[in-house]
C-alpha cells in the first residue's frame, strides 16, 4: 500500500481588518508619506515611503492588530514558545502605478512579513506566492493540485491583511489598471531564545 505523507506544508494567512482604512484614513496618509519622503525608492516598479512607519501614531491601530494576529500564528500555529516577543523591524507604504510591477523576492532576516492592502479593483494583480525550488525539472501536469502547484495567487481586497513566512517567494505582476495599487507591507521578528541563537 502506497502512503502519501504531505509534509513541509507552508501556511499563509489572511484576515478581514474591516473599516480599519477608512476609520484610520490611511490610504491618503501612504499616499503623503510616498510622496513626502526624501530619497523614496522609486524605480520603475513601485514608489515606497520611508521605512519606520510603525512609529506613526496614525498607524499604532494596525500594529496592534498585528501584533496579535502574530502571536496567535506563533503560539496557536506554530506552537512556538510563548516567551518570545513580537516586534515589526520595518513598515512602508507601497504605490504600485499603472505598469508597475513587483519582481520575485524574499525579505531576508525576519520570521514573518505582510501586506495590508488600502485599496482595490477588480484589476488589480494577485500577489503571487511561488513554491521553493525544488529542482531544474519542470514535469508537465494534466491538472494542479497541493504536491505539483508552482505558485499560489491572492486577490487584492480592501483591509485585508496577509502575513506569511518571510522566507517565502513572492511577487506582484504588471498593474494592467488605470490606478494606483496601495498598500502597506511589514516585517515581524520574534524576539528571544532560538535553538541556536539569540534575536
Amino acid at each position: 500500500m502506497l502512503e502519501v505523507h504531505p509534509i513541509f506544508q507552508t501556511p499563509i494567512f489572511v484576515c478581514e481588518l474591516n473599516g480599519i482604512t477608512d476609520a484610520c484614513d490611511l490610504e491618503p496618509y501612504i499616499r503623503k508619506c510616498c510622496s513626502d519622503t526624501p530619497g523614496k525608492f522609486e524605480h520603475g516598479m513601485v514608489v515606497q515611503s520611508r521605512y519606520d512607519l510603525n512609529r506613526d501614531e496614525k498607524l499604532a491601530p494596525l500594529c496592534r492588530e498585528i501584533f496579535e494576529i502574530a502571536r496567535s500564528i506563533a503560539q496557536n500555529v506554530y506552537r512556538y514558545s510563548p516567551n518570545y516577543v513580537v516586534e515589526i523591524t520595518s513598515m512602508w507604504g507601497n504605490i504600485q502605478k499603472p505598469g508597475c510591477f513587483f519582481p520575485a523576492h524574499i525579505h531576508h532576516n525576519n520570521v514573518f512579513s505582510g501586506v495590508f492592502y488600502l485599496n482595490d479593483d477588480d484589476g488589480f494583480p494577485p500577489v503571487t506566492f511561488w513554491r521553493p525550488t525544488e529542482t531544474m525539472l519542470d514535469p508537465k501536469k494534466q491538472e494542479y493540485n497541493v504536491f505539483n502547484q508552482g505558485s499560489f495567487r491572492r486577490p487584492v481586497k480592501k483591509d485585508t491583511l496577509i502575513m506569511f513566512p518571510a522566507w517565502l517567494n513572492h511577487s506582484v505582476d504588471i498593474n494592467t489598471t488605470a490606478r494606483d495599487r496601495v498598500g502597506i507591507s511589514f516585517n515581524l521578528m520574534l524576539r528571544g531564545e532560538y535553538y541556536n541563537t539569540r534575536m
